[in-house]
């Protein structure tokens, strides 16, 4: 009977009953370090996804500043080209002074280093964040870049609005507080002058009030909090009672108010939104038309779109302008503005409650012979 060298007592047999149990629990390591690296290639897959779906850009360097991993969010961002990859020097791949000075800066001092940057004009403002890695097989740095240009944006928004508000809410106090002073000062045993003050005073007062109205309303559309009740709206009825409201003061600068159009335009809409968008414009060309111009409000499909069309004589609007006549508190010519009335606040309400309706505002103008204003609803 031919024996096994397993079975086998001498030497021979225990080396190679040795040898059998070592193969085993190296098989045995070898399964563990597979497995191990499996999952840990699982988790690489799984960070690098990660990394990969967020909107910052986030590039990894060794010490020596050769790119050890990049997401896609950093080649948008930093518009570094599909043949740069992983190995490539970071100066290859970014060539913005500024920011290589800050992953240099962060490699020196071994401390997080932060600025923010533009290439130019053109580009988004970046936030640029490096995190040095001190220490371990993967030491270098780690550098997040973030765009703000949106947050910059609404930073400039505020400020403006906190200035123009300041500014608007500025000019009738005043008034009210010099003739309030002036009255208090002897002025109340004079019917005539304290009647003209009294007159002053409820004018400014009104102001106030009716730019406190106009601020509350656009706070309300641009946060989406306005509510709107959409139903078949009647347009012409609309655009009749507004021109209605306006004759008087149109009278008294002798202009021309007219509805011309479509005897009928039904739409699904909200009816005060589109009173409120005719209104402004309306009020807007009374302001900006002298004595002896007309106003034109036109009701008309254009491609069976429902359109509104207001049309003034008026002084114009510089083309270079037209961008802007809807921001907040933005006025083409200050001076007369302020002599005419207004908050500055009509058009910047009409654009956003176009937008919550569905519609578009646009504008055309000819200085010296008028602007005409178009509103068009989405087809019925």
């Amino acid at each position: 009977m031919l024996l096994s060298i397993f079975d086998r007592h001498d030497e021979l047999g225990q080396v190679a009953t040795s040898l059998h149990r070592l193969e085993g629990e190296l098989q045995v390591r070898i399964t563990g370090l597979q497995q191990a690296e499996r999952e840990a290639r699982s988790s690489s897959d799984l960070l690098s996804a990660v990394l990969d779906s967020k909107e910052e850009g986030v590039v990894a360097i060794d010490r020596e500043q050769r790119i050890v991993f990049m997401n896609s969010g950093a080649r948008r961002l930093l518009g570094i080209s599909n043949v740069i990859g992983i190995g490539d020097r970071l100066y290859e791949a970014v060539r913005v002074p500024a920011f290589l000075d800050t992953v240099q800066d962060a490699l020196k001092s071994q401390k997080i280093e932060t600025t923010e940057y533009r290439k130019s004009r053109e580009h988004p403002s970046l936030v640029l964040v490096v995190i040095p890695i001190l220490s371990g097989p993967h030491a270098g740095a780690v550098a997040v870049v973030r765009d703000v240009s949106e947050m910059r944006r609404l930073e400039a928004m505020r400020r403006d609005f906190v200035s123009g508000v300041s500014h608007e809410l500025k000019t009738p106090l005043t008034v009210i507080q010099a003739c309030t002073d002036t009255l208090l000062a002897g002025a109340m045993s004079d019917p005539i002058a304290s009647e003209r003050f009294l007159k002053q005073i409820e004018e400014q007062s009104e102001r106030l009030l009716q730019l406190i109205l106009e601020m509350l309303q656009l706070a309300r559309v641009e946060s989406g909090k306005q509510v709107l009740h959409i139903e078949p709206v009647d347009v012409v009825t609309i655009a009749d009672d507004v021109l209605r409201g306006f004759r008087t003061i149109a009278a008294t600068k002798s202009l021309t108010l007219e509805l011309s159009g479509v005897d009928q335009m039904m739409i699904e809409t909200d009816d005060q939104a589109v009173q409120t968008i005719v209104s402004n414009l309306v009020d807007n060309a009374l302001k900006h038309t002298d004595a002896g111009g007309s106003i034109t409000v036109e009701l008309k499909y254009e491609n069976s779109v429902p359109t509104i069309i207001v049309r003034d004589t008026g002084t114009g609007i510089p083309e270079q302008l037209l961008g802007r006549i809807f921001e907040r508190f933005y006025r083409v010519d200050r001076g007369r503005s302020r002599e005419r009335g207004g908050s500055g606040l009509g058009l910047a309400i009409v654009k956003h409650l176009c937008h919550a309706l569905g519609a578009t505002v646009t504008v055309k103008s000819v200085m010296g012979r008028g602007s005409e204003f178009r509103v068009e609803f989405s087809k019925p």
